[in-house]
């Protein structure tokens, strides 16, 4: 990850748009947003990725979420920790 939070919420907004039903994207979008501050931001789109996921927890994202680097999933997680994850 590059540190670029701002910038990834951007995006994702975007690939929201695109794409409302891409669950990656709101998971990205939520954790992007709580790393950058916008605890709001992030809790809605929390909030859409849960509806589309329902058993979305961080014991899922650290069984099944294919992020190989351990530094990228810790940063990852602590983003949809900010979000409201649990």
């Amino acid at each position: 990850m590059a540190g670029r939070f701002a910038q990834a919420v951007e995006f994702e907004r975007r690939a929201v748009q695109l794409r409302p039903h891409y669950l990656a994207a709101w998971r990205t979008l939520a954790a992007a947003a709580g790393l950058s501050g916008d605890r709001d931001e992030a809790a809605a789109a929390l909030s859409e990725a849960k509806r589309l996921q329902q058993d979305l927890s961080i014991a899922w994202i650290e069984a099944y979420h294919p992020i190989v680097h351990e530094r990228d999933r810790t940063m990852y997680i602590k983003g949809l920790r900010a979000a409201g994850l649990t």
